[in-house]
């Protein structure tokens, strides 16, 4: 800044070093000073040019002076010795009496009355104040905080230059940093809003006016004229949570409601009777494991849009009426049915045969209480195909499954397969398993209990050749076998079923000319996991998983095998819309007992064979997986008898030990076996029927920990391994 008491008269005086001193000249010229002292002092000239007309007034910023002109002009120069510019976008007024560098920005005082002021960004000259401060401004000073105008009337004005920007917080929820206490006048001043997580800003208001729109992040105010007192209030964020059904058959509750950031939702699932929760989905991701009655949200920070299907139960839930689509006493074959009565009263049973004649009436059957009872149906249907309706008279649950047993030609052991039965029929199934290609033969069974003739259209989901659908008539009241390689020729592909009135299908595989062969009834509810608790690489088996995309779209697919030392996860692999996978499981993880839980990215159907050879020729079984866990299982068959060996295959779905119980019912209900047993967390266990009793028996297994539920297959091997049979059991909750 310039020192007024350092001038002394104009061209002599002492030396003066390191000072640069200016001095406007009426001629319109400016001349500097030099810094080296001399005897004599020179005037200089700054600027390669002249600034303008009779330069009045004088400012330094500290980096460029200012030159106020009789024209109203004020230039700039950054004293290097170019060229004078015009400071600001336009004139600031008539003659530029005085100026005054404060805080950023100069001011001129002018003839006309009025003091300007610039931010020396380029920009406009702006009038300081609301008001003129007199008659023509002929000079000004500045305290720190006023910047004081003198008039040609004689009055002195003073107006503030610095401003006080203040910001806090009403309530909680986040924080503001304010700008610098002190703000010059015309500077712009931001307030930066802070909220915390979970919080958004809500309400600003600036001198008690609320501001519009609201910001978020910060709250600029341009041009500061006053001072301001900003005050932020924040809110946490809430969020929709909606739940919606599709396709009916249940309902959900409550189908909306907000909640607060990091708060929880639970929304009630409720399945009509004779359904269950078949898929969810959280913002059109599927929620895995599937929730059966109730689907909790914790700590929200989202919207969600929950999305629940719903599908009839599955086919094996314990009830009193069982229908099993297969059966036949011709073509070398033998069938028994066993019969489970879990109940301690003695039950009757009632036999109906599904013959191509029609129906054929059994004796009734009478049901020791918890017994297992073996029933042939040769002694009423001798040589000929046939399905099977068995009912509890007294209303009581039942389970029921099939055996069937034959020696393919040349073979050195009988082979066998078996399956537990459906307890209702219904208008679309789906059979993972087939093939007519390597040497197989895949029959579908088809029974029709109904009075009318049951038109089906029969869709092959090949594993390379897309889908294709074929029509097959049934009788009423009859049953009808179907070769695939008639329908579709040499193909691996999964099997769907659709009919306008309800039924039940089965499919038959053979292999080796009936050297070997499995069974099993299919489902009726696709689903976004389906578990098989059977399964091993190890003791000479191989393994295969079968899964069937029923979808139009392509379905991303995962496989978790669960062993005895913890789960092991398959790389995903896409299946193409309308599709099958064969996923051979000894190539995935060798050497091992396993279960299986198979997830889709869209509700997908999975199953299991096994293969092995104990030397007598190569063996097989199979089962049909299932959708979810279940508290209680019933399996009619067991034998340790006869070289016969039983095992119960039980799998631990759940993140936690679960405690089972183990019983096994006599033919007779006398001699009942039942143990308890604990299961690891996501594993599964294996019991020898052979360990605890000897003959027959049927099997139930409970799940006694509360709130969990499990998964059970039974496994039946004889003549040394040379024959097997596995299915799941009948269930309830």
């Amino acid at each position: 800044m310039l020192n007024l008491k350092q001038w002394r008269t104009t061209g002599y005086g002492t030396k003066i070093a390191a000072i640069l001193i200016f001095v406007a000249m009426v001629a319109s010229t400016l001349l500097v000073l030099p810094q080296t002292a001399r005897a004599a002092w020179d005037w200089s000239l700054l600027g390669s040019h002249t600034p303008g007309s009779c330069v009045l007034s004088l400012a330094y910023d500290g980096k460029k002076m200012y030159a106020g002109c009789l024209d109203g002009t004020v230039y700039q120069n950054d004293l290097s010795g170019g060229l004078w510019t015009r400071t600001g976008s336009n004139t600031p007024g008539s003659s530029v009496r005085s100026l005054a560098y404060v805080g950023g920005s100069l001011y001129v005082a002018c003839d006309d009355g009025v003091v300007y002021q610039n931010g020396l960004s380029g920009g406009a000259w702006n009038q300081t104040g609301s008001n003129s401060p007199g008659s023509k401004v002929m000079s000004l000073a500045y305290d720190g905080t006023r910047l004081y105008a003198g008039c040609d009337g004689g009055d002195v004005y003073w107006i503030q230059t610095f401003f006080t920007i203040t910001a806090h917080v009403q309530g909680e929820g986040g924080t503001v940093t304010p700008p610098s206490p002190d703000v010059p006048s015309l500077h712009n001043a931001t307030v930066n809003i802070n909220p915390n997580t979970g919080y958004h800003t809500d309400l600003v208001t600036d001198n008690s006016k609320p501001v519009n729109p609201t910001p978020t992040t910060s709250y600029t105010i341009y041009s500061v004229t006053d001072n301001h007192d900003v005050v932020v209030t924040f809110a946490i964020n809430t969020y929709p949570v909606n739940a919606s059904v599709s396709g009916g058959h249940g309902t959900v509750s409550p189908a909306t409601r907000t909640v607060n950031h990091g708060g929880s939702a639970v929304i009630d699932i409720k399945p009509d009777a004779g359904y269950h929760t078949a898929s969810v989905t959280d913002n059109g991701v599927p929620v895995t494991p599937t929730p059966s009655t109730t689907y909790t949200i914790d700590s929200v920070t989202e919207n969600h849009d929950v999305v629940v299907t719903f599908a009839r139960d599955e086919t094996a839930t314990a009830s009193f009426t069982w229908y099993l689509a297969e059966g036949t006493t011709a073509w070398g074959f033998n069938t028994n049915i066993t019969i489970e009565n879990p109940n301690n009263q003695q039950c009757t049973a009632a036999i109906t045969y599904n013959t191509e004649g029609g129906a054929r009436q059994a004796p009734d059957v009478t049901l020791t209480p918890m017994s297992q009872t073996t029933v042939n149906p040769s002694d009423v249907v001798p040589n000929q195909d046939f399905s099977t309706v068995v009912t509890c008279k007294e209303g009581k649950t039942i389970a029921v499954d099939r055996t069937m047993s034959w020696a393919g030609t040349g073979a050195r052991s009988l082979e066998a397969h078996s399956s537990v039965g459906v307890t209702a029929p219904s208008e679309t199934w789906y059979l993972p398993e087939g093939s007519s290609d390597w040497g197989f033969e895949t029959w579908l069974l088809i029974q029709n209990p109904n009075n009318q003739e049951a038109t089906c259209t029969v869709t092959y989901m090949t594993e390379n050749n897309g889908a294709i659908p074929v029509e097959h008539k049934v009788p009423p009241n009859s049953r009808k076998s179907y070769s695939m390689e008639a329908d579709i020729g040499k193909k691996d592909a999964s099997i769907k079923v659709e009919c306008p009135i309800p039924v039940i299908p089965e499919r038959a595989v053979y292999r080796n000319n009936r050297r070997e062969g499995h069974d099993s009834i299919g489902t009726t509810a696709p689903s976004t996991d389906y578990y098989l608790a059977e399964g091993t690489t190890a003791w000479g088996f191989t393994t295969y998983v079968l899964v069937q995309n029923p979808q139009n779209t392509p379905t991303e697919v995962t496989i978790t095998y669960m062993t005895p030392t913890g789960p092991s996860t398959q790389v995903p692999f896409q299946m193409p819309a309308n599709s099958r996978k064969t996923v051979k499981v000894d190539d995935i993880l060798g050497n091992a007992d396993l279960s299986t839980r198979v997830h889709g990215s869209q509700p997908i159907i999975a199953e299991r064979a096994m293969y092995w050879d104990n030397g007598t020729g190569e063996v097989c079984h199979d089962s049909i997986g299932m959708a979810s866990s279940h508290t209680c299982y019933y399996l009619p068959d067991g034998e340790t008898s006869n070289g016969r060996e039983t095992w119960t295959l039980i799998q631990n779905p759940n993140d936690s030990t679960v405690e089972v119980e183990v019983s096994y019912l006599t033919q007779t209900g006398a001699g009942n076996v039942v143990f308890y047993d604990d299961i690891p967390a996501n594993s599964r266990k294996t019991y020898n029927m052979g360990e605890k009793m000897q003959g027959r028996a049927a099997i139930s297994v409970i799940c006694v920990t509360p709130g969990k539920k499990i998964m059970v297959e039974r496994a039946m091997y004889w003549n040394n391994r040379g024959a097997g049979t596995d299915t799941i059991g009948a269930y309830s909750d």
